[in-house]
């Protein structure tokens, strides 16, 4: 049967309930949900499935500029985290915000799956520890139909990053108090984009305040009231995570990434990195996963 635009209307249908527009999307028997749902959103960066061929991640002290999700199909490796060592298996998701320190074991034979992403406008993040999700069926379903959807010869990277993203809404579904973003007003938002898109220029107070329509000192005011950092500190976070994310998933030079992020040589880039990662941009590209304990914060 051939697909139609046929327009279903219940008005004055006797004794129903009040008739719906179905030009609109809200009815009065649904929850409303908030207009702000849309700004916790995420990038998906990469989703990996590998057997161990023996302890080949065994590391101490890996710190990222980006979320981590694992679930693997069997149980032997774990993550550790101050101390306390956390099982991963097909009942259980691992969840490790950005910025957090943690260990981790494995061990030869042992099928091993991960999903990295980053969390837009998550100024507000309470996450400060891992988080541990217990499956219940339906989800180790998802994750089981995410790991088949790897093991045929060319996977579908369009399918695979809609599962990813799928599985991800579903975890964070349960989770959502720990990662509640700072509410973003559409002129913040809107100015956060700006920032993102001109990382490679020069980016003074002075510009941002003229497109956030105010003077130098009452823009000043207004951001750090509305992210809680000052707008140098956040611009100069936003390079170096982007500078972490080129590192990490392109072959650009360092050289390449430093002007591309708005640094104007090599040895200024490298040694604000060192300064909020706690190792140079070679050393991080070498191990992106195993680079010692930042003292600062990434915004």
């Amino acid at each position: 049967m051939a697909a139609s635009n046929k327009i279903v209307s219940n008005k004055g249908q006797a004794g129903s309930a009040p008739p719906f527009d179905h030009n609109n999307p809200l009815t009065t028997r649904g929850i409303r949900l908030p207009a702000e749902n849309a700004g916790l959103s995420f990038q998906v960066h990469e989703c990996g499935a590998f057997v161990h061929k023996s302890d080949d991640w065994d590391y101490r002290q890996v710190v990222s500029p980006f979320w981590r999700l694992y679930c693997d199909a069997q149980p032997g490796c774990a993550v550790i985290y101050r101390g306390q060592r956390v099982e991963l298996g097909p009942t259980r998701a691992v969840i490790i915000p950005e910025q957090v320190p943690f260990d981790c074991a494995s061990r030869k034979g042992i099928p091993h799956f991960w999903i990295h992403f980053s969390i837009d406008y998550a100024l507000g993040s309470t996450a400060d520890a891992p988080l541990i999700l217990d499956l219940d069926v339906p989800m180790q379903g998802v994750f089981s139909t995410l790991r088949h959807a790897m093991d045929v010869p060319a996977p579908r990277r369009g399918a695979l990053a809609h599962l990813c993203a799928g599985a991800l809404h579903l975890c964070i579904a349960q989770i959502s108090e720990h990662i509640i973003p700072r509410p973003a007003t559409p002129k913040l938002r809107t100015l956060l984009d700006f920032i993102d898109h001109v990382l490679d220029s020069g980016i003074s107070n002075e510009i941002l305040a003229a497109r956030a329509s105010l003077s130098p000192g009452a823009f000043l005011r207004w951001f750090r009231r509305e992210t809680g950092v000052t707008p140098a500190a956040y611009v100069m976070g936003r390079r170096v995570r982007e500078a972490c994310r080129r590192l990490a998933f392109t072959d650009a030079t360092i050289d390449d990434i430093a002007s591309a992020v708005g640094f104007a040589d090599r040895h200024h880039f490298s040694r604000v990195f060192k300064q909020r990662m706690g190792c140079g941009p070679a050393q991080f590209r070498k191990e992106p996963g195993a680079s010692p304990v930042s003292r600062g914060r990434i915004a």
